[in-house]
Formats: C-alpha cells, structure tokens, sequence
C-alpha cells in the first residue's frame, strides 16, 4: 500500500471521527490547494495514474482468494481453481445479468456473510476496472494460480 493510500486512509477515519487530521493535515491542505489550481488528483497527490485499478485489482484478488477457499477450503490448486470458475461463470450468467449488474454496486442486504456477497462484490469490481459496460474477469490459469498461491 503507498503512502498516499495509507494518507488518504487516516484522513478518511478521522474525519468519519470527527477528529483533527494530525500530522495529515497539511498534507492535505496541500493537495487541496493543487486541486483548486487545476492540478488533477493523482499529480497533486502523488500516486499514479493508475492508482485506483491496481487498488480494485488487489481487493478483488483477495476476493477471489476468499471464495475459493470458502467454496472448496480443503481442495489443491486444480480443484479450487474449477470451483471458482464454475461459481463465478454460474453467477455472472444468472443473477449478475438478470439483476445484479443494474444495481450499480448497490449489494442487498441478504447478501451479507454469504458468498452471494463476495460474488457481487467480485464481478462489480470487476465491471469496473474494465470499464463502462465491460467485465473482465481474470480467470486465466496464469491468474488463478497468483491468486490461490497466497
């Protein structure tokens, strides 16, 4: 994680706190500041361009290591590996087309602690670092096996 995420991190809790930003705060005013002059986020900020896929692409390959474990927690790479896929193609044909793509990343509350949840959250995040109307899942064997090696 860089430091501007982990900047950005605290800021965000202390301000959800209500408390004063600390040693963050001039940082922030910074930023800021470059932001009113017409400087884009990223350049102001310090982090790439690319910053926020990476960070997508980083919580959905945590996902993605979750539900596998979850779905087949005692399977070797091959078997784990067929049981996502399955779980993930089974889902993004059914629910994800017929209703879940619509709702905008606005996961229902019955999801929660199922697999449901980190299926919605997988394919969401997905549709988004491929872009508008895209989904790009990254199930090649090349993928799966970074993934799973963890």
């Amino acid at each position: 994680m860089s430091t501007v995420d982990q900047r950005l991190r605290r800021i965000a809790a202390h301000a959800a706190a209500g408390d004063a930003l600390g040693d963050d705060g001039p940082w922030l005013a910074d930023v800021l500041q470059k932001i009113f002059n017409g400087t884009k986020f990223e350049a102001a900020s310090g982090l790439d361009p690319g910053w926020w896929r990476a960070h997508l692409c980083a919580r959905r390959e945590a996902k993605l290591f979750t539900l596998a474990n979850d779905i087949c927690p005692d399977g070797n790479f091959p078997e784990q590996e067929a049981a996502l896929r399955a779980a993930l193609y089974r889902y993004r044909d059914g629910r994800w087309k017929a209703v879940d793509k619509q709702r905008r990343g606005m996961m229902p509350a019955s999801y929660a602690g199922k697999s449901d949840a980190l299926l919605f959250s997988i394919l969401h995040e997905s549709s988004l670092i491929a872009g508008e109307g895209e989904l790009s899942l990254p199930l090649s064997t090349t993928n799966l096996r970074k993934v799973l090696s963890r």
